[in-house]
């Protein structure tokens, strides 16, 4: 397994490749200090991306956009900055995961593997920012959608939403099916980009 690793912090680089070989047994971690420096073969090569948003961060919305039209590699991006306009942005081009610091190695494994195996991962601490502020907005939704939708903005699975409303998970996949049809949207991820546009109206 091939992954990139993109900061233009030296100490960061070498910490997170070690960690990345820590925790995958077969694993090359190829380190870079600039997202200029990514060539085509190393995205190729690459299962995912990890980057710091230190990096260039008036280059890096183009440069994941770009990246992401040439190939869906996983693309993970580290936001100490906690910055909501950036992070909306790069939800808008595909990206994988977002996070906001590297505090626990269990968390990050658990966050790593969720991301290679398909998932998608955001923060809950930068999703809950606008969890509350928006979803009054959606007078086409019923009391319970709402109640779902709050939940779809955290970042929640459709089986911990079951659990926290106390219904079964087919339940909760005919609410978000409903809400998918209601705003005319395709997947989780618009509904998080819906509702953080709406959140700022």
């Amino acid at each position: 397994m091939n992954f990139l690793v993109v900061s233009e912090c030296f100490l960061f680089r070498n910490s997170l490749t070690h960690l990345f070989e820590n925790i995958f047994d077969d694993m090359n971690v190829k380190s870079l200090p600039n997202l200029k420096d990514i060539s085509i073969e190393d995205i190729m090569n690459s299962e995912l991306l990890f980057l710091d948003s230190n990096s260039q961060q008036n280059y890096i919305t183009k440069a994941v956009k770009d990246i992401k039209k040439f190939k869906d590699i996983k693309i993970i991006i580290l936001d100490t900055k906690k910055d909501k306009s950036l992070f909306l942005d790069l939800l808008k081009v595909g990206i994988d995961g977002y996070i906001l610091d590297i505090s626990d190695e269990d968390d990050f494994k658990y966050i790593i593997k969720k991301i290679i195996n398909g998932k998608k991962f955001f923060d809950s601490d930068l999703l809950g920012n606008f969890k509350n502020e928006c979803v009054s907005n959606f007078e086409d939704l019923t009391k319970k959608e709402e109640q779902v939708m709050k939940f779809l903005i955290k970042g929640l699975s459709n089986k911990n939403i079951a659990k926290e409303v106390d219904v079964t998970e087919y339940t909760i996949k005919k609410h978000v099916s409903s809400i998918l049809s209601k705003l005319n949207l395709k997947n989780r991820q618009d509904i998080i980009i819906y509702a953080i546009e709406r959140g700022k109206m």
